[in-house]
């Protein structure tokens, strides 16, 4: 349902509007590598907005095949996306020099934004806010080529913290995690603001119907993403579970020296778990081909569809690939139960992350089934009053409670109570309050330092 941080940006710039600010945007242009596909919902009341576009170039495409390619990653220490920052700080030259600008918002990533924020924020004299919308050298999803790399990411990292006027993050572990990792930024302006729902999208009607459908499957939908090539590529033990026992040549120098500082165990955010257990309680007569159905929306890979074939699931599972807004989310509100995965450490660190489909799926106010480790997707779930949670990798505990959601389909309905107060708080609206009010102390901090 196109990118959380696609989103995040574009809801904020409706609602700032609101709280009497008048947001000019300065963004990539639509002829771009990786533009998400815009519902018409979610582009509706952006018409008023100011927005200027970093003019396209013919060599964009070419830039970015370098900029991202494995020998540039090797021998260069930046991962940001240089071949648009010089058209973008000519933009915003002519913005900042048009316009009255009061306050520089900088939502990462690309990362490269926060150099361009702090470039002209120290060149204006202009107060500039840092939104990670991802935890940057942090994350404990991210990957470097060596051990170096990650700690030139860590320190550039540190050095626009430092920085910025003011810096969110957008989990309460990453942020806890940012106070622990750069002690001095407890001096600074430190905020928490997660992603959230809009009102408008997805709607506040209840999709829950809590009645049997006689005769038909238990209906389980998961629109999104897995991991389960990013799992096979760089993860030995990954590559074993999914049925590759040979490591080549090639993957040994490919992960000879990369780094990941989370340690993450993606399979966790793969189908894999989710599949052994439904092929359990099928080898075991628990459960029949009649009474369960899982579908997935989404990018579909060879791999995966390796899985399906070695569980021989095809009879209750389907894979329809990419569907289009509406219709992705139509399925959503016809399923009985949505699913929610994410990866966990295996060094048992808690992860920092929180699927960004998690608010969409709480604002329909439906049962999730949450194969989510301990942390702030785990908790956020379980206060919603939605969820029936697993952790990832527990096949066991899988089979009990997909079990107890047939029981309940089939006799009086999978009936949730949702805590509507609690799931309201995390509305763009609300979300937008909190970040106005971001601005309102750095712009009274900012007038207090120049009298």
């Amino acid at each position: 349902m196109s990118g959380g941080g696609f989103q995040r940006s574009l809801y904020f710039a409706k609602h700032l509007c609101e709280h009497g600010f008048e947001p000019i945007i300065v963004c990539g242009s639509t002829s771009r590598v990786h533009t998400p596909n815009v519902n018409a919902s979610m582009a509706s009341g952006t018409s008023s907005l100011k927005i200027f576009r970093i003019p396209p170039a013919s060599s964009n495409v070419l830039w970015w095949k370098i900029f991202n390619s494995k020998i540039y990653r090797l021998f260069s220490f930046s991962k940001y996306h240089e071949w648009w920052e010089k058209s973008a700080i000519a933009i915003c030259h002519q913005v900042i020099e048009s316009e009255k600008i009061n306050l520089i918002y900088v939502s990462c990533c690309p990362f490269a934004s926060a150099y361009i924020g702090r470039k002209l924020s120290h060149q204006y004299s202009i107060p500039w806010v840092l939104d990670l919308r991802d935890a940057w050298a942090l994350d404990d999803l991210n990957e470097y080529v060596t051990y170096l790399h990650y700690l030139y990411e860590r320190k550039a990292m540190r050095k626009c913290c430092n920085s910025a006027s003011a810096v969110i993050m957008n989990t309460p572990t990453s942020h806890e995690i940012l106070l622990k990792s750069f002690p001095e930024m407890r001096t600074k302006q430190t905020f928490c603001i997660t992603n959230g729902f809009e009102d408008e999208t997805i709607g506040s009607k209840s999709y829950n119907e809590g009645s049997p459908k006689t005769g038909k499957p238990l209906n389980l939908v998961y629109s999104g993403d897995f991991l389960t090539d990013l799992a096979f590529e760089t993860d030995a033990q990954s590559r074993k579970q999914l049925g590759f026992v040979k490591v080549g040549i090639r993957f040994f120098l490919k992960t000879l020296l990369l780094f990941r500082p989370g340690k993450p165990d993606l399979i966790c955010r793969s189908p894999y778990y989710l599949f052994k257990a439904l092929r359990l309680l099928l080898d075991e007569n628990v459960i029949t081909a009649k009474d369960i159905h899982f579908t997935y929306i989404g990018r579909v890979s060879e791999i995966e569809q390796k899985l399906l074939h070695d569980f021989s699931l095809e009879a209750i599972v389907s894979f329809l690939g990419y569907l289009q807004f509406n219709e992705a989310q139509k399925l959503l509100m016809q399923a009985d139960v949505s699913l929610l995965f994410q990866h966990k450490s295996r060094i048992n660190l808690k992860v920092m992350t929180i699927p960004g489909k998690i608010y969409d799926l709480m604002a329909m106010e439906k049962p999730i089934l949450s194969l989510v480790p301990k942390g702030d997707a785990n908790e956020i779930i379980s206060h919603s009053g939605l969820g029936f949670i697993c952790d990832p990798d527990d096949v066991m505990g899988l089979k009990t409670v997909i079990i107890k959601l047939i029981t309940l389909h089939k006799t009086g309905g999978i009936i949730v109570t949702p805590e509507r107060n609690y799931i309201r708080s995390f509305s763009r609206k609300a979300q937008t309050t909190l970040l106005s009010k971001v601005f309102d102390k750095v712009l009274s901090a900012s007038q207090n330092s120049t009298k």
